[in-house]
């Protein structure tokens, strides 16, 4: 009773052909045949003994050639609705993107004009009313309660929280005098320094499905004419000789030096083309308050290579993935491309702030940020460690294009951190 019943509602569900008898060449009879689906091979029915998927290749020769027809004309209707879907979704990004240039090419003339404008000259300081006195420091930002949940990183959507600020403050363009160097590599040897650096040995993708091999090869990486060369190449080999889609390189200072605060600044030429995802960026030592990332990720700078005149600055906290989130913001070269020249990227981090820089240029202030694990300003109140890699591919950019270029290198001229 339940499959009569079944049958009877499901056929009034479908618009379906009109009821006949069908004899295949294979011997088997259908009577009271109902059509309910055509595709490229098969059709399904109703009939009564209930549902059937039939294969064309064993209906009788008119009604082979009347499927196939309907089939064609299916595909034909499915692949106009879904051309004028893709035309219209196009013709709404590229207004998306028209507005969006707009407003990053009305910021960075504000910036540029901020940096390119000379001091205030200061009037005479008054005479002081005490012998001494102090500043009183400024409070710290609430805390959230409430965050949002974003996707595993990276993302292509950036989102700023009131915490992030395009300054046109230049009072950082510089060094602070104040502020002395304590950690440095010039790659000036013959060899990249190991008291230094270590690599990372794996394939495991970075948790964003990269498609690198990470290796301590000479082929990825090494020092030559006074800059660290991270190169990715296509169809490269490990140290046991096994050939991978693409081989790179990931240095990283855990285990041999980690900081709190400080001023952390490196001067890289990118690589560029779809798929290329070189970063400079630093993770804690200890992870104090738990897994990525509620113990933070601070990210100085990422290039995309199809978005090659783009730097990508970034924070990530609040809790262990999936409820994380992170803010962050971007820089966009007035002219040119990020591998065009070298480029000095930069952050300043504070208690209770980070700065962002590129060729002195101040982008980006972060102020407000969380970890469930402990009060503001946790988790950036840790010592980090400095990492360099160049991988491909992955959730961000997407694979590499026919037309990206391997191998190419992330060169490096020289990495820096300066504390108070």
């Amino acid at each position: 009773m339940r499959v009569i019943i079944f049958t009877v509602v499901l056929a009034a569900l479908f618009n379906v052909a009109r009821a006949e008898d069908w004899t295949t060449t294979d011997g088997k009879t259908y009577k009271d045949v109902k059509v309910l689906k055509v595709e490229d091979d098969a059709v399904t029915i109703l009939d009564e003994d209930g549902g059937a998927l039939v294969p064309l290749a064993v209906l009788p020769p008119e009604l082979q050639k009347q499927f196939h027809y309907d089939a064609a004309k299916a595909k034909i209707a499915a692949a106009r609705r879904q051309s004028e879907a893709q035309a219209t979704a196009q013709a709404v990004a590229q207004e998306q993107a028209a507005e969006e240039a707009q407003e990053r090419k009305a910021k960075q003339a504000k910036l540029l004009a901020a940096a390119a404008a000379p001091a205030p000259t200061p009037a005479p300081a008054p005479a002081p009313a005490t012998t001494s006195g102090s500043t009183a420091p400024t409070p710290a930002p609430a805390v959230s309660s409430s965050p949002s949940t974003l996707p595993p990183p990276p993302s292509s959507q950036f989102s700023v929280n009131p915490g992030v600020s395009d300054s046109s403050d230049t009072s950082h363009q510089t060094v602070n005098p104040n502020w002395k160097l304590v950690w440095s590599d010039d790659f000036d040897g013959d060899s990249i320094d190991t008291s230094k650096w270590s690599f990372e040995i794996d394939g495991k993708g970075g948790g964003n499905g990269e498609l690198e091999y990470y290796t301590g090869q000479p082929e990825n990486a090494h020092v030559e004419n006074g800059h660290l060369l991270i190169t990715a190449i296509k169809n490269g080999t490990d140290a046991q000789g096994k050939t991978h889609k693409f081989t790179s390189a990931r240095m990283t200072t855990k285990g041999k030096f980690n900081w709190k605060y400080g001023r952390f600044e490196a001067r890289i030429k990118m690589p560029t083309g779809k798929g290329v995802w070189p970063a400079f960026w630093l993770m804690p030592e200890d992870s104090v308050y738990g897994g990525w990332a509620s113990s933070g990720e601070i990210d100085i700078v990422e290039e995309i290579g199809d978005k090659p005149n783009t730097a990508y600055g970034t924070i990530h906290y609040g809790d262990k993935w999936p409820h994380n989130t992170h803010t962050g913001d971007k820089f966009v070269l007035p002219s040119g491309n990020l591998s065009d020249d070298f480029h000095v990227y930069a952050v300043e981090w504070e208690e209770g702030v980070i700065r962002w820089y590129i060729d002195g240029n101040l982008y980006e202030t972060q102020t407000k940020w969380y970890t469930k694990a402990a009060p503001f300003p946790a988790p950036f109140d840790q010592n980090f460690f400095i990492i360099l890699n160049f991988a491909v591919g992955g959730a961000w950019p997407g694979p590499p294009s026919p037309d990206t270029v391997f191998p190419q290198s992330m060169d490096v001229d020289y990495v820096r951190v300066y504390q108070p």
